[in-house]
């Protein structure tokens, strides 16, 4: 009996392991979609109502979206120049290096004439949007691998077991 149960507890523990993983990837695409859909409606604030970047980077509290423009609104407040401010926040979030460098560049381009800005905000948005729907066709090609790799391994240690 207590080996039946073990068993059952390793098929488990290996489904979670799998959900687990499974999880933190689409984690990650819906954070970059966040930050993705703030530029573009910054890009429209911009546009259509003139609003300055610390008033949108206040309104923007909402998902990783929040943490990144709560953090470089955090450093303009603090006097940090809107470049500079937009590049350290940028470096704070939890992406990949390559994203984190999509949006530290971002920063450098914020300064100049309402056209400009806009368009860096929305190239931007769509590079993240692009990154976000490789990462899913990557992440659906690995579920399966993943859940093989989760059920052989659990269904090998449940052979040891038994």
């Amino acid at each position: 009996m207590g080996r039946v149960i073990g068993a059952a507890l390793i098929l488990l523990g290996g489904l979670l392991t799998r959900q687990t993983l499974l999880t933190a990837a689409r984690v990650h695409c819906t954070a970059l979609r966040e930050i993705s859909e703030a530029l573009e409606q910054m890009a429209q604030e911009i546009r259509l109502c003139l609003t300055p970047m610390p008033r949108l980077l206040e309104k923007a509290r909402r998902g990783a979206a929040g943490e990144f423009c709560g953090a470089a609104a955090a450093y303009l407040r603090g006097g940090m120049p809107l470049a500079e401010s937009w590049e350290r926040s940028a470096h704070e979030v939890a992406f990949d290096a390559e994203e984190q460098e999509l949006l530290a560049a971002l920063g450098q381009r914020l300064s100049g004439d309402d056209e400009s800005v806009c368009a860096a905000l929305r190239l931007t948005a769509s590079q993240l949007r692009a990154r976000c729907d490789a990462l899913q066709q990557e992440r659906r090609e690995q579920e399966r691998l993943i859940s093989a790799l989760c059920l052989c391994t659990s269904f090998l240690l449940m052979i040891v077991l038994l």
